[in-house]
C-alpha cells in the first residue's frame, strides 16, 4: 500500500488534477465547456441534431482530464487511476496537492520595496494522499 499511496502522490504531483471525480468539478465549469462545444461545433458547420453529442464527447473528455481517477496513470496510461487503485483493493479517500510559491506574487510585484523580498529557498511539489483499503 505505501508503494501505492507514493505512485498516486507522484501521479498528483504530475497531473495536477482539478478534483477527485466529476462530482468534485464546478457544474458551471462544466457548463462553460458544454457551451464553448457547441459553439465551436456551429462554426465548423456540424448540423444542429449532432451539437448535443459533440458537446457530450468534449465534456467526457474535460472530465477525463481534470479528475484524478479518470486520469491515465502517468507510469501506465492504458489504466486510469481509478483502476489501478481499485486493482489493488483500496480506496482514495483525498488529497491535498501543495505547489511551493503560490500566493506570493504580490510580493514579488511590488516594484518599490527598497530590497528585494527574502524568500525561503525553493521545494518541490508536495502531494500527499489518502488511500486506505476499500471494504
Amino acid at each position: 500500500m505505501p508503494e501505492l499511496s507514493h505512485d498516486v502522490a507522484m501521479h498528483i504531483a504530475a497531473a495536477k488534477p482539478k478534483a477527485l471525480d466529476e462530482t468534485g468539478v464546478d457544474q458551471a465549469q462544466i457548463e462553460a465547456e458544454r457551451r464553448i462545444a457547441i459553439e465551436k461545433a456551429r462554426e465548423a458547420g456540424k448540423p444542429e441534431a449532432m451539437l448535443e453529442r459533440i458537446a457530450e464527447g468534449t465534456v467526457k473528455k474535460f472530465l477525463k482530464e481534470v479528475t484524478l481517477v479518470n486520469q491515465p496513470f502517468v507510469k501506465d496510461d492504458k489504466k486510469s487511476v481509478g483502476e489501478l487503485v481499485k486493482a489493488a483493493g483500496a480506496q482514495i479517500g483525498g488529497y491535498t496537492l501543495f505547489v511551493v510559491g503560490e500566493g506570493i506574487e504580490s510580493a514579488l510585484t511590488t516594484s518599490l520595496l527598497k530590497s528585494p523580498p527574502r524568500l525561503p529557498p525553493p521545494r518541490p511539489n508536495l502531494t500527499r494522499a489518502r488511500i486506505s483499503p476499500s471494504g
